[in-house]
């Protein structure tokens, strides 16, 4: 131990001199921190802490990796580059003096990281931003995308440096750097497994845009992941000096080195087979994908021309869910008190097809059921009038919702619960984007008609909100149409008469996008002819581009809550309230999917953009090639004709017409 101690102290002393290794760092944290506080200085909303933050790791977290393989490098070469490599090869000690040079090299990387974090928790006092009250998910987040990088980046380079002594060394370490960094997809022109290419890309998977919703959570696939490649250069370490001076190794040399190479080795093959470096719940591509294609099957079985839903043939006085948060899945108890009307032998709920129903009961008698898609059918004993049905159901709202670790987003018309009745629970229009919108799958609103007593209890190491009065500690009780919950880096505040749950640093623009939106409901109201509805008083900021699948849709609205799309806020800063007031935005929220609807086909985007033509001057000529119905295509013409003949009042006419026509029923297609 005292030779290893005095090899550490030599060791960090070479380290300690080595000015490009320390000129190299305090460049890159300069560079960092500079352009920090250009955005600081001269903000534009498109990078604010956050933003800003996630952004910049996408490149420091490859260049940690050229620092620490150059380092690496330098550090197996400096004996040799000394002409004193045998000289140390011959004194006590020399066999662990490559794990000294690894414990060096590990407190230059601790150095490193607590710079960053400093610099980074500085820029963001700096920016008074609300990130700063999360802390510890930014440190976390440095260590694992910062620290473990350099560290396993350093190690390898010290493997480079061992076994590859010409000058070809420095393509060796360009393949390495592009095998570990977000730009690996060239593996797979050699037939390499995709999810090997995941499990050594040590940045980001996705490009980073920065969630406000979820922060700067890092998800334990984040950190296997990083740790994987830590374990295998730990191996190859290992192989590297069994390999280079076999046979001047001692048999306990040989003995430790053997199993320092086995053990890492198969510690990254179990993590491997037992973990998915990229979850499910993260890939919103996928689950979106799933999705599409799932409903788009179930439009061919049952076209959109006609009417799919069925009301439920009996009330529910009462649902009372017991949840359980799983990380990416969840589960629950749902106790629903049922009253029928008149004879019924099955009753029909819409449940979402991610969730899966382990258990059936009424009282002690079990229940037989049949899923079909999203429809649930549950045989009701005969002659029964009432009585409460207990089910066990688990899973995942798939693109319809959120569900992870660090954040949940569950609306309250979305049937992660189930819902009385069989209704439509999407609709593809991705195939047919004409007037602008592509929808891999659009998640109707299947709210309740009937508000119902909800009791709510979540069983989850995060913070909990609803739309429902809060009865205890994630837990609520109150009267609705549905239950919304929201977990994830929220606050909550009441402004003006609303309540606000919000990221922290989306809090403070939601009011001046609130007077936007009134002011558009109600002109758009008028022109329309229809009693103008009024904006719900709790405002919800959520991810609704992830339950959308894309970013065409960026409010919603229930009967009892506004939800507004938190990239909004950052795509468009300064500017939302703009943005989200357009009418292609507003026409289909708050007049056309407020309430259930089916089968619409283009019917709410066509009159968004006819309403658009005659009161804000876009244009709809661009509409005439656009492949749709015939009957739509005819409707374009006779507004573009009554536009040429100045008929601009017999147009406004035919627009509400249309509207008051095709919203009196639940389906709105205009060939109706």
């Amino acid at each position: 131990m005292t030779v290893f101690a005095a090899l550490f102290q030599m060791e960090w002393r070479l380290f300690r001199k080595d000015l490009f290794l320390w000129l190299a760092q305090v460049l890159l944290l300069l560079y960092y921190t500079g352009v920090g506080w250009y955005y600081y200085r001269y903000p534009d909303g498109t990078f604010d802490a956050g933003g800003m933050f996630k952004t910049m790791s996408y490149l420091m977290s490859m260049g940690v990796i050229v620092i620490g393989l150059l380092a690496g490098v330098l550090s197996a070469r400096r004996e040799q580059s000394a002409h004193f490599a045998e000289v140390m090869a011959s004194l006590p000690g020399d066999a662990v003096r490559p794990f000294a040079k690894l414990l060096a090299w590990a407190t230059v990387v601790l150095i490193f990281f607590l710079s960053a974090s400093v610099a980074t928790l500085g820029l963001q006092w700096l920016m008074k931003s609300p990130l700063l009250r999360y802390w510890p998910d930014t440190v976390a987040y440095l260590a694992v995308f910062w620290g473990l990088p350099l560290l396993s980046a350093g190690i390898l380079g010290y493997v480079l440096g061992v076994l590859v002594t010409s000058k070809w060394i420095y393509p060796f370490i360009f393949l390495v750097w592009l095998t570990l960094t977000p730009y690996n997809g060239w593996l797979e022109w050699f037939r390499l497994p995709h999810a090997l290419t995941l499990w050594l890309n040590q940045g980001e998977i996705d490009y980073p845009v920065f969630n406000s919703y979820e922060g700067l959570a890092v998800t334990a696939a984040a950190f296997w992941r990083h740790f994987f490649l830590l374990l295998l250069s730990l191996s190859l370490l290992a192989a590297s000096l069994l390999a280079c001076r076999l046979r001047d190794r001692t048999r306990k040399e040989r003995i430790g080195l053997v199993a320092l190479t086995v053990l890492p080795f198969v510690c990254a093959l179990a993590l491997v087979s037992k973990v998915n470096p990229y979850p499910e719940g993260e890939n919103v591509a996928l689950l979106a994908g799933r999705d599409m294609r799932h409903y788009e099957e179930v439009q061919q079985q049952s076209p959109l021309g006609s009417s799919y839903a069925r009301p439920p043939s009996f009330s529910v006085r009462q649902v009372v869910l017991d949840v359980e948060h799983q990380g990416y899945r969840m589960s629950y108890t749902a106790e629903l008190g049922i009253q029928t009307q008149g004879n019924v032998d099955w009753l029909e709920f819409t449940l979402y097809h991610g969730y899966t129903v382990q258990e059936a009961k009424l009282g002690e008698q079990n229940l037989p059921w049949k899923r079909e898609g999203d429809l649930l059918r549950l045989k009701w004993p005969g002659g029964k009038k009432e009585g409460t049905v207990v089910l066990r159901v688990e899973g995942s709202p798939g693109s319809g919702g959120v569900l992870k670790p660090q954040a949940i987003y569950l609306p309250s018309g979305f049937p992660w619960y189930p819902i009385p009745g069989k209704w439509r629970v999407a609709e593809s229009l991705y195939a047919s984007p004409a007037f602008g919108y592509q929808f891999p799958s659009l998640f109707l609103n299947l709210e309740l008609k009937e508000p119902t007593d909800f009791k709510v209890w979540v069983s989850s190491p995060l913070k909990i909100y609803s739309n429902l009065p809060e009865a205890g500690t994630n837990a609520f009780h109150g009267t609705a149409s549905g239950p919304t919950l929201l977990a994830g880096k929220l606050v909550e505040a009441r402004v003006n008469g609303y309540r606000i749950v919000a990221p922290p640093d989306r809090m403070n623009r939601v009011p001046a996008v609130l007077a936007h939106l009134r002011e558009n409901v109600k002109r758009m109201g008028e022109r329309l002819g229809i009693p103008a509805p009024s904006i719900p008083s709790k405002i919800f900021v959520v991810p609704l581009y992830s339950a959308q699948g894309g970013l065409n849709f960026p409010l919603r609205v229930y009967r009892d809550a506004l939800h507004l799309d938190e990239r909004i806020f950052h795509i468009y800063y300064g500017e939302e309230g703009d943005f989200l007031a357009q009418s292609r935005s507003m026409l289909p929220a708050f007049y056309w999917y407020s309430r259930y609807r089916e089968s619409d086909g283009y019917a709410p985007f066509f009159l968004a953009a006819v309403y658009e033509h005659i009161y804000e001057g876009s244009s709809l000529s661009s509409y005439v090639d656009q492949p749709m119905p015939t009957t739509y295509q005819q409707a374009v013409q006779e507004i573009l004709r009554l536009e040429r003949e100045r008929k601009t009042d017999e147009a406004k006419r035919k627009l509400s017409a249309w509207y008051k026509s095709l919203t009196a029923r639940t389906t709105g297609r205009l060939e109706q």
